[in-house]
Parts: structure tokens; sequence; C-alpha cells
């Protein structure tokens, strides 16, 4: 006899369940998911599994959550790309909303803008000003053409008219190596891999994406102050599921996923890793994804970016 959702439901989880991480070993959303992954083991009784799915700036371990069965056995640990990533690359085979249900976010860290010391600008404003009167002679890297860091790059340079040169790196370690090096001008990246660089004075931050200073470089302006109003960026981690998954299984998994980042050892790795420990509903969180995806895909339309 076949079990009933309620009854599968009722049972969950009797085996071990898979968090597909759609990045190599190692990185931001790895460390992010194993810290999330080991208190959801302790909380849910079963092994919580990553599998590392990399490759195709993150839509190989995407896609393969998606073909993956609707019984909460699959989670993903999406980041800020999931939005975006279907309106750069016209070989994504997912839709960011309809396809998957969200959990919880987990984590945040908002974008900042850096450029290397001998950069005479020492503010967003003087930045501009340098930008119009020597147009695309400055220049931001990133981790790649529609990565967090060019999308970011790109809105900059559309809500203030600055025309600086993008130069796409394959990851985005090369493209704030490269600043540190003086061989780009600027980077967009998120304030978690930045902060330490600019603390050890290898980095000059501008502004930060976020609706308030980070507690890390509390001296760095925000681009509201700075004069770039309602810009907010942030690289966001969160879990999803494959859409269709009972209610009671996404109820349930809501739960654990806030009990364990409400865990004050893993807030603690966390802040360590100067990420902001963070939680919402499934509701709020399918909210976020909509506004970033509506977001983004204007942006993309607007200015052409486009991946194979």
């Amino acid at each position: 006899m076949l079990l009933t959702v309620d009854a599968i439901a009722q049972t969950y989880p009797d085996k071990p369940v898979r968090m597909i991480v759609p990045f190599a070993a190692g990185g931001g959303s790895d460390t992010t998911g194993r810290i999330i992954g080991q208190r959801l083991s302790e909380l849910l009784g079963r092994n919580v599994i990553v599998d590392n799915r990399a490759g195709a700036a993150g839509l190989i371990g995407t896609e393969l959550a998606v073909r993956s069965p609707a019984d909460g056995y699959t989670l993903l640990l999406a980041d800020a790309s999931h939005s975006s990533n279907p309106f750069v690359y016209r070989k994504a085979a997912y839709d960011p909303i309809k396809d998957f249900a969200p959990i919880s976010l987990v984590a945040t860290t908002p974008v900042m803008w850096c450029v290397h010391p001998s950069v005479p600008a020492r503010s967003v404003k003087e930045m501009i000003a340098l930008a119009r009167k020597e147009p695309n002679k400055l220049s931001f890297g990133s981790g790649g053409v529609g990565s967090l860091g060019h999308l970011t790059g790109e809105l900059f340079k559309l809500r203030t008219g600055a025309q600086i040169v993008h130069v796409p790196y394959k990851g985005g370690g090369l493209s704030v190596s490269d600043t540190v090096a003086g061989q780009i001008t600027s980077v967009f990246v998120a304030s978690a891999v930045s902060a330490p660089m600019v603390k050890g004075g290898k980095l000059r931050a501008l502004s930060v994406a976020a609706a308030k200073r980070s507690s890390v470089v509390p001296d760095v302006p925000t681009f509201d102050e700075s004069g770039v109003k309602d810009f907010i960026v942030l690289n966001w981690f969160g879990i999803l599921v494959p859409a269709g998954t009972p209610p009671a299984i996404v109820d349930r998994l809501h739960q654990d996923i806030a009990k364990s980042v409400q865990t004050q050892t893993v807030r603690d790795r966390f802040v360590s890793l100067l990420l902001d420990p963070v939680t919402n509903t499934p509701d709020d969180f399918r909210t976020l994804i909509e506004t970033e995806a509506a977001r983004w895909s204007k942006l993309i339309k607007q200015t052409g970016i486009g991946a194979d």
C-alpha cells in the first residue's frame, strides 16, 4: 500500500538528508552549508550530508536539486545568484520561484565597494567625479559575467552614470587579489571577503551596500550616506527544497533550520566568518527571491548581460 503524503510527513525523516551545495568545497556556500548541516543533523536525528556539485556558476547543482524528488530528502543551499542566474545564462533549466519551495534564509553579508589604496578618490562621490572626468579609465573586477559583483557594479553605473570598465575573473577571489595588487582599480565584493583586507590596509572601502553600517568596519559609510539612495545588495544564503514538497515537511524543516541558526555555537561561527545570522518565514523568503529576480532580470535586460 502506498503511504499517503500525511503519513510520509509524520515519519519524516527516516533516512539521511542530502544538502546540495552548488559550489566547490571550501568556499562561503560550502562552509555555511556545513555549519547549518551539522546542527540540523542533531535536530532531525538523521545525518545531513553535504553534496558539493560545483560548476556552471551554480547551475549544475541547482538543476540537480530541481530534478530531485519533492520529499524533503534533498535540500539546496542557495545564494543570491539563485535569483539572477536564470536570466544571465540561456542554458539555465530552472525557474528560481516556481521550481522551489523556500524554507529560510540562514545568513547574509552586504556587498562592499573597495579600491586599491593608490586610488585618489576617498569617497563614492569623489569616485563618481573621477569616473566622469576620465571615462572608462577606472575599472571594477568581479567573479565573472553575471556574478553578484558584476551585477552590483552595473547597477551602480546605471544609477550614477559613472563609466567604469568591468573586468570579469574566474572567481571572486582572483578579482580581489588583483585589486590588492593594483592590477585593477576596484572590486564589488561581499563584506565577509573584503573586510579583513580593509582592516589590514590592503584595500580601502568606499561604501557598503547595506541599510546600516557594518559593525566590523564601522567607519565605512553606506551608499545611502554616500548619496546613492536605496542601494542595498546582499549576498544571502538560504535553504530551499523542490517545489511540491509536502507543507508539513516544509514546516518541520523551517522550524529546525530556524533553531539551528539561533543556536549560539552556530551564530558564533557565522559571526566569526563576518556573516550575519538571519532567518525568515518561507513566505518572506519567497518574497525576497521574487524581488531579487525582478530587480536583476530588469537590469540584465537593460544592460544586455548574458553568458553561455
